[in-house]
């Protein structure tokens, strides 16, 4: 059984971690604001995402017992079987609502979606639970959902990308020890461009060093996830699974793989491939 997981724009807005490519770069989502993750090494000043922008998949204890059941992550001997969507078309809803990511299964009922009430904390949603609005989930897509209000279908879509001019500034965090020719660089630090052309810089000057401060091993099935990072634990990542590939190409070379983050950011989106317990589960990251 193959799922998908997109997560897409808004407050946390086109968060991406370009999980696998290098895998130590979180390239920011352009939305709201542009944040960036901590991917330096204990020595270094941190560029984090502020605390007020943060929007989790946690749910209630009810809801987390749901997801478990759920196999949001694929099963052992399960062939995987890419889902192809087929959105039907139905007008804009007006209701005050964010999309934030979708959970997307094989399985009858079980795909699911995080949608933020403006203004509220983000939650997560089954097919077929009520949203704020009176509004139900009636199917969920790669890009949008649709809602069923009033008996009508309404479309409710990933926000659409927005200028990086006027939005937030990088969160403050307290000093660290650091270089100061290493501070100065992070320190100017504007524009995904500059973010990009940093973390290949630390990539090229220790690339094992940099995978490990983000918590990932080099293996020959890819980079191997060791734990200790919220950022990719926060992704439902697991101490142990291992990142095969990003848009087909298979990772574990460092040297390769390093050459590849600027062209694959170039794409627009990314499909990473994790392997869990035997199984394959991907995650869609939209990058524009």
């Amino acid at each position: 059984m193959n799922n998908l997981i997109t997560l897409g724009s808004g407050t946390i807005a086109r968060i991406q971690s370009l999980l696998a490519v290098t895998l130590l770069v979180y390239v920011a989502y352009l939305g709201a604001g542009v944040f960036w993750y901590s991917l330096a090494s204990s020595d270094e000043r941190a560029l984090v995402l502020p605390q007020n922008k943060v929007v989790t998949a946690k749910k209630s204890q009810g809801r987390d017992a749901r997801l478990a059941d759920y196999h949001l992550f694929g099963q052992v001997g399960k062939q995987v079987v890419k889902k192809q969507d087929k959105p039907k078309e139905a007008p804009k809803t007006s209701l005050r609502l964010a999309l934030k990511g979708v959970f997307m299964s094989e399985q009858a009922g079980a795909s699911g979606a995080i949608v933020e009430e403006i203004g509220k904390k983000a939650d997560y949603y089954g097919i077929g639970d009520a949203l704020p609005g009176r509004a139900t989930l009636e199917e969920v897509y790669s890009d949008r959902i649709l809602l069923r209000r009033n008996g009508r279908l309404e479309t409710l879509a990933f926000e659409e990308k927005k200028s990086i001019k006027g939005s937030s500034s990088f969160s403050k965090v307290t000093p660290v020890k650091a270089q100061p020719k290493r501070r100065a660089r992070v320190e100017s630090v504007e524009t995904p461009q500059q973010f990009m052309d940093e973390a290949a810089e630390r990539l090229q000057e220790d690339p094992v060093a940099a995978l490990g401060s983000v918590g990932l091993k080099a293996s020959s099935e890819g980079y191997v996830y060791q734990g200790g990072n919220p950022m990719l634990s926060g992704l439902n990542l697991n101490k142990g699974d291992v990142i095969r590939s990003v848009n087909g190409h298979n990772l574990g070379d460092i040297q390769r793989d390093k050459e590849l983050m600027k062209s694959l950011y170039e794409q627009g989106s990314l499909e990473v491939e994790v392997m869990r317990d035997g199984a394959s589960f991907y995650i869609n990251y939209p990058l524009r």
